[in-house]
C-alpha cells in the first residue's frame, strides 16, 4: 500500500449534530437527481476496491440491491443500503456543504463515567480528551498536557493514570504525542487493511509518527523528558471512548505493568479514508482495522482488565495496583 494512500487515512467519530439519522422518514437528495446513479456507482466502486469488509461482500447482488433502492426510494435509501452492506458502523457519506451526512450504525456510545481525582501523591494523573483542530491547535493541546505531566512528575511517582474516559475521538496523533513521554519510544499499533497490509504508528523522541519514525504527524519542539521511571500505568476507559480515543487505548495495550479499568469502549477501533466524489461530496469509508503493538486485532470494543464504573472503586483499585 502506498505512502500517499495511508497519509490520507483519518480517524473520525461521527458527531450527532452532523448525522442524518437512518430512522428519519424524510428522503434526501444529493442535490442533482440526474447525477445520482453515477454518484452511487462511484461509491460502490470505491467500497468494492477499498472497504475493510470488501472480501466478504457479494458485489454483484449488492450493486443490484443498492440501485433498486435508488430507483424506488431515492438517494438516501440507496446510501443507507450500501452502508448496511458494508456493516462497519463507521463509514458515511458527507454532503458537499460539509454540514450534513448520511450514516448507518448499530453502535451507540452515549453513557460515560464521571471524572475523578486520584488523590494520592505517588500517583500521577493525565486526562486526555477528544481533540480535533489545526496543526497549531494540536501542538498547544500536546504542550498543555505535557505541562500537566511535568508539574506532577518526580521520583516519588509510582503509577501514572491515563484517563481516556469520555474521549470520543478526533485526531489520534496529538493524543499519542501527549502521552508519549509516559509510554516511551517505539511502535504502538498498526492499521491493517482487508488485504493484510500493515501501517505502523507510534511515538519517537519528539512526537507521534505514522509508517516510520521519519514521518512525524505531530512533532514537538520541546518534548518533555520524564524524571520518574519504573512506574506502572493505569488506563481508564469507558463506553464513550471511541475511534481515536480507542487508538490511544490500543497504544497502551501490551505496555508492561499496565492495568485497564472501566468499561468496554465504543467499538469503533477502525480507520476511515476520505474519498472525494464528483459532486464535491465525500465518501468516508472504513478501510482498515486497528491492532496493538503485538498484532492483536481489534475492530470492536477495547476491553478493560477490570470492569468498574464507580469512581471511588476505580480510585481504590488504582491505589491497590500501585502498591503491588
Amino acid at each position: 500500500m502506498s505512502v500517499e494512500k495511508w497519509t490520507h487515512i483519518i480517524i473520525i467519530l461521527l458527531l450527532a449534530t452532523l448525522i442524518i439519522s437512518c430512522g428519519s422518514e424524510e428522503e434526501i437528495s444529493s442535490g442533482n437527481i440526474e447525477e445520482e446513479p453515477d454518484l452511487v456507482n462511484q461509491m460502490i466502486s470505491i467500497a468494492e476496491q477499498n472497504s475493510l469488509n470488501k472480501n466478504s461482500i457479494d458485489w454483484t447482488s449488492s450493486r443490484t440491491a443498492i440501485h433498486e433502492k435508488l430507483e424506488n426510494l431515492g438517494f438516501r435509501s440507496a446510501v443507507i443500503e450500501l452502508l448496511q452492506i458494508l456493516d462497519d458502523s463507521h463509514s458515511f457519506y458527507l454532503f458537499p456543504d460539509g454540514n450534513q451526512s448520511i450514516s448507518f450504525s448499530t453502535i451507540q456510545c452515549l453513557k460515560g463515567m464521571n471524572m475523578f481525582d486520584v488523590g494520592n501523591d505517588s500517583i500521577g494523573y493525565l486526562s486526555i480528551g477528544a481533540f480535533s483542530g489545526t496543526d497549531e491547535q494540536a501542538l498547544k493541546f500536546v504542550d498543555d498536557l505535557q505541562l500537566v505531566i511535568e508539574r506532577q512528575d518526580g521520583p516519588e511517582i509510582k503509577c501514572w493514570v491515563i484517563d481516556l474516559s469520555n474521549n470520543s475521538g478526533g485526531n489520534m496523533y496529538p493524543m499519542i504525542a501527549a502521552m508519549g513521554p509516559i509510554i516511551g519510544d517505539g511502535p504502538l499499533g498498526y492499521f491493517i487493511d482487508a488485504d493484510g497490509n500493515e501501517l505502523e504508528w507510534g511515538y519517537d523522541t519528539d512526537g507521534s509518527y505514522i509508517q516510520n519514525t521519519m514521518n512525524k504527524v505531530t512533532r514537538l519542539s520541546k518534548p518533555y523528558v520524564m524524571k520518574s521511571s519504573g512506574y506502572k500505568i493505569a488506563v481508564i476507559i469507558d463506553k464513550i471512548t471511541a475511534s481515536s480515543g480507542e487508538a490511544a487505548a490500543i497504544s497502551l495495550k501490551g505496555e508492561e505493568n499496565t492495568l485497564f479499568i472501566g468499561n468496554a469502549t465504543c467499538g469503533l477501533s477502525t480507520a476511515n479514508q476520505n474519498f472525494n466524489l464528483s459532486n464535491g461530496g465525500s465518501f468516508v469509508l472504513t478501510v482498515s482495522t486497528m491492532s496493538d503493538r503485538n498484532k492483536n486485532i481489534y475492530g470492536g470494543p477495547v476491553q478493560p482488565d477490570i470492569i468498574e464504573n464507580r469512581p471511588s472503586e476505580i480510585q481504590r483499585l488504582i491505589i491497590e495496583f500501585t502498591a503491588q
